[in-house]
């Protein structure tokens, strides 16, 4: 699986792994200028696959991906 990550502002990264391997995405968030992270969502073109939200208690796939 290859990760293509960009943060508004920032570079661009690649990341890479194989299945089962756990891959670590940088995401530093000032809490105190930003306020709490709600959520992080992962799209493939404009369907989104994947939501995670810790606040929400929520991390599933979605749309095709449900089953994998």
């Amino acid at each position: 699986m290859a990760v293509l990550l960009y943060l508004s502002g920032l570079s661009q990264r690649d990341l890479s792994g194989l299945v089962g391997e756990t891959i670590f995405l940088p995401c530093d968030v000032d809490t105190e200028k930003c306020g709490d992270l709600h959520s992080i969502k992962w799209y493939r073109g404009s369907s989104r696959i994947f939501v995670f939200s810790e606040m929400a208690g929520i991390a599933r796939s979605e749309g095709d991906y449900t089953e994998r």
